[in-house]
C-alpha cells in the first residue's frame, strides 16, 4: 500500500569486500541485514512491524564503471487486523492507518541517513 525506495551512488576505489562491508555497518542503523548473495539484501523489520503493519525492506547493490548503485526499497501495509479494526470502528478506527504511514517517513528518513553516510 504504501512505499519507498532510495538509489545511492556510491563513487569509491575501494574492493568489493570493503564496500559491502560499509554497506551492511550503515544498514544496521536500519535492522539486521542478511546478504543473500550476488549483491541482494534483505533487512529485518523488528523495529518496524507489528500487528497493525507489515513490512519488508530489501535491496540491492550492484558495480558499475565509477562504483557502486544501492538500491533500497520498502514496502508497508497494513495487516488484517488493520483492516477489520478500521471497517468496524469506522471512524476512529480509520486513524489505525495512519501508523503504516508513520512508518514509511521513518524507514524513508533512515534511507537518507544511509545515503548521506554512503555518498
Amino acid at each position: 500500500m504504501f512505499s519507498c525506495e532510495e538509489t545511492i551512488k556510491i563513487k569509491t576505489e575501494k574492493s568489493e569486500k570493503d564496500v559491502l562491508d560499509d554497506v551492511e555497518n550503515a544498514l544496521q542503523r536500519i535492522g539486521n541485514v542478511s546478504l543473500t548473495g550476488l549483491g541482494h539484501f534483505s533487512i529485518s523489520t523488528g523495529e518496524y512491524a507489528d500487528a497493525f503493519t507489515d513490512v519488508t525492506i530489501e535491496g540491492n547493490i550492484r558495480s558499475h564503471g565509477e562504483g557502486y548503485t544501492l538500491t533500497l526499497a520498502a514496502r508497508i501495509q497494513p495487516t488484517l487486523l488493520d483492516w477489520v479494526f478500521g471497517i468496524c470502528f469506522f471512524p476512529l478506527g480509520f486513524a489505525l492507518f495512519f501508523v503504516p504511514v508513520t512508518k514509511k517517513t521513518n524507514i524513508a528518513s533512515k534511507f537518507e541517513s544511509v545515503a548521506m553516510e554512503l555518498r
